[in-house]
């Protein structure tokens, strides 16, 4: 990379440019529709980067740290942090950016006494193959099903007669490659990747 890059932690001046990066690189996605009007906020300790290229933003990463109570990450061996976003511009891609993002978080986790790095994504091989190749191993999975239209009516109900389903994003332990077909608008497999944290 000719240009020079910057890690920095995001401030609030940076949110349209992150929305811009998080909106670019989700689209040739599985979560192309995943789509933000703001950015989040945490309720607990977090790590908030980007990287930047001459003012541009090309790349973000959120982490947050769990709470005693285990209510972020799904693994319960100690004490882990969640990965809310990882994302790099389709344009920046195989250029390490993203590699440089995950060692800047698991750097800041080391010193936040955090045991591993938790993250979660559907079944784009790129994406995974990248979290396998950084050391990341998968813990779970389930499925994300849609469903729209006539089939949601016939599948699900209202309590309250003034509101009629048009369209369900449900979760699902059970393979939608077994349901009617016919019912479902599209699925994903979504599943969870782990990475230990190792101290010397």
């Amino acid at each position: 990379m000719n240009e020079d890059l910057i890690i920095r932690t995001y401030n609030s001046s940076d949110e349209k440019k992150w929305l811009k990066c998080r909106l670019l690189s989700f689209h040739d996605s599985a979560y192309y529709d995943d789509v933000y009007t703001e950015k989040p906020t945490f309720n607990n300790l977090s790590l908030e980067l980007v990287a930047e290229i001459n003012g541009k933003v090309i790349g973000i990463l959120d982490l947050e740290k769990d709470n005693n109570n285990g209510s972020i990450c799904f693994s319960e061996t100690g004490i882990g942090a969640m990965v809310w976003t990882i994302a790099v511009l389709p344009e920046y891609r195989r250029l390490g950016i993203a590699s440089k993002l995950i060692v800047k978080a698991m750097d800041w986790a080391k010193t936040k006494d955090i045991d591993f790095i938790e993250a979660w994504t559907r079944d784009d091989k790129w994406v995974i193959n990248w979290y396998k190749s950084i050391g990341f191993k998968r813990i779970h999975s389930y499925w994300h099903i849609y469903f729209k239209g006539d089939n949601v009516k016939s599948l699900f109900s209202s309590n309250d007669k003034d509101i009629i389903p048009e369209s369900i994003f449900a979760h699902s332990n059970k393979d939608p490659k077994t349901m009617d077909q016919n019912k479902i608008d599209r699925f994903y497999k979504c599943s969870g990747y782990k990475l230990e944290l190792t101290y010397k």
